[in-house]
């Protein structure tokens, strides 16, 4: 699994350094992404850097990155339907009450989804906080 939160670099990235980035996350495939424009903060050294990114096009280019990473997101969990893994039971599904939820051990609560589970082992007791 590979995750990592990306960013556009300080100010003065060129057309070139974006699209080295874009084929960076092409190659590597994270399984998930978090992506965020730069933005000044006065008292940081960055804040008097010249050749400011427009805030437009940062955030044309975050819209762009963020729909390649949504393809590779989609292929990735369409591989994953029907797979059994190994979860931590949270209770009934917010999406259905015909579904339960858990989480694999590399999903954080309210950031990376959830597993819907719609079959258990016959022996499966639902108890929330148990593997």
């Amino acid at each position: 699994m590979r995750c990592a939160p990306l960013h556009h670099r300080l100010p003065g990235e060129t057309d070139k350094d974006f699209e080295e980035l874009l084929t960076f996350v092409k190659n590597v495939e994270f399984d998930r992404v978090g992506v965020f424009t730069y933005s000044d903060e006065e008292g940081t050294p960055a804040f008097d850097l010249p050749n400011k990114v427009d805030p437009k096009i940062a955030k044309q280019r975050r819209a762009r990155l963020m729909k390649e990473q949504a393809k590779i997101a989609k292929r990735k969990h369409k591989a994953m339907l029907g797979k059994r893994v190994r979860v931590i039971f949270e209770g009934e599904s917010s999406e259905s009450d015909l579904l339960w939820q858990g989480r694999m051990e590399t999903q954080a609560p309210d950031i990376d989804g959830c597993v819907l589970i719609n079959d258990a082992p016959e022996d499966f007791v639902p108890t929330p906080g148990k593997w």
